[in-house]
């Protein structure tokens, strides 16, 4: 979750999902790429009312420039970033990105006009009801990513970064069922930690529509193999190159493909993988005879990522501050219609400063320069020796794992 979007993609046995098809601006894409979900749910996500009176967020964003209120440039448009501070979340005296400081007298002032325009009671209401909209959109998301193609979110962690994620993570777990949130410890700059660490892979594809059951293995073999020289051909080292092959299959009669590891190319044996796939994705089998659309190889050269030397060290404990949990933060949604219980003490720590096996009980906030963690009452957290900090719904941790 950053500032205009949250994007959401599940990994799977270390893997990363992947497509090949996709739309963006209302454009096909037909190449290889990791498949994102993507919703219009960022910290700069504009709230505003429509015409029927119902709180919306997004997808118009405040952008950097002029940003939400609290950044003190110019902004006048409320935003979940503004919501999380009336909320107590971030904190006055937080310098984001180690430099900008806060106002949070703009942040209430454009919340308190915005219920004003919702029929809300005041700036804390608006900004619970942000929150909660902002939260619905993102589980929405999981569920389109997760539950919407046969993956049950509850046998997953969930992995928070961006610099608002780990803010709004533990109420979508709660939401979504889930009792384990992992937030790795370079949190707001992972995408660019992501990008050193990174595999180089090169792809080539090659359609050749036909009934599967008529397929000569040879002839794919030989097809498989012209694949494989230009990918080679491509690749930094070629010899430290792992190649995977791949098909692209669908049942006779339909529009779209389902992607299947091809080993020693076999019609029968890629039908049975294929069934196997689409059950998986879609719940069910056809009888339907299967079409081969497209022959697919991957060169991937292992990448070798920075280490992480997380130690720790010093006083953690910078302050403590009342913040608003909504219904304890068990689930995110307020259920008891009381405010005032609502409002606890949260201990806020310097996150970098946390040694590794330090837990923390909620609720609690964890500050570091890009992005701020919300530990909510009843769950529990503890860093590891890599620094990512585990936090775990109403006990254990569950160790290093």
């Amino acid at each position: 979750m950053g500032g205009t979007s949250s994007d959401v993609s599940l990994v799977r046995d270390g893997q990363a999902e992947r497509t090949t098809e996709a739309d963006i601006d209302g454009i096909p894409i037909r190449t290889p790429m990791v498949d994102v979900t993507t919703v219009g749910a960022g910290g700069g996500s504009i709230a505003w009312v429509d015409s029927g009176g119902a709180l919306r967020v997004g997808p118009e964003s405040a952008g950097a420039e002029p940003g939400p209120a609290c950044y003190g440039h110019g902004g006048d448009r409320p935003t979940v970033t503004d919501a999380n501070v009336v909320l107590g979340y971030i904190g006055d005296d937080t310098a984001l990105g180690g430099e900008l400081t806060l106002d949070v007298d703009a942040a209430r002032a454009v919340l308190a006009d915005l219920a004003d325009e919702a029929d809300l009671p005041d700036a804390e209401a608006a900004a619970r009801g942000v929150v909660r909209v902002a939260n619905a959109t993102m589980t929405r998301a999981i569920r389109s990513a997760t539950v919407e193609r046969g993956h049950d979110p509850r046998e997953f962690d969930l992995v928070a970064f961006g610099g608002a994620g780990p803010m709004h993570a533990a109420a979508l777990a709660a939401d979504l069922g889930m009792d384990r949130v992992v937030v790795p410890a370079p949190a707001g700059v992972l995408s660019a930690y992501g990008l050193l660490a990174a595999d180089e892979t090169h792809d080539a594809v090659r359609t050749i529509t036909q009934p599967l059951a008529d397929s000569d293995p040879d002839e794919i073999d030989a097809i498989y193999d012209e694949l494989i020289e230009s990918v080679l051909a491509d690749a930094s080292e070629p010899d430290a190159a792992t190649i995977e092959r791949a098909a692209d299959c669908r049942y006779d009669g339909q529009s779209f493909e389902l992607t299947v590891p091809v080993d020693a190319f076999s019609p029968d044996a890629v039908a049975e993988a294929f069934d196997a796939a689409h059950e998986r994705a879609y719940g069910y089998t056809l009888s339907a005879p299967v079409e081969l659309v497209n022959l697919r190889v991957t060169a991937t050269i292992e990448g070798e990522p920075p280490d992480i030397d997380h130690t720790g060290a010093g006083d953690a404990v910078v302050s403590s501050r009342e913040a608003i949990f909504p219904d304890n933060g068990s689930n995110g949604d307020d259920t008891d219609g009381d405010d005032a219980t609502d409002r606890q003490s949260a201990t806020v720590y310097d996150r970098p400063k946390l040694a590794a096996g330090a837990t923390i009980a909620g609720p609690a906030i964890l500050e570091q320069a890009e992005s701020t963690t919300v530990v909510p009452p009843g769950w529990q957290g503890r860093i590891r020796g890599d620094g990512a900090l585990v936090i775990q719904r109403g006990g254990s941790t569950g160790g290093d794992q």
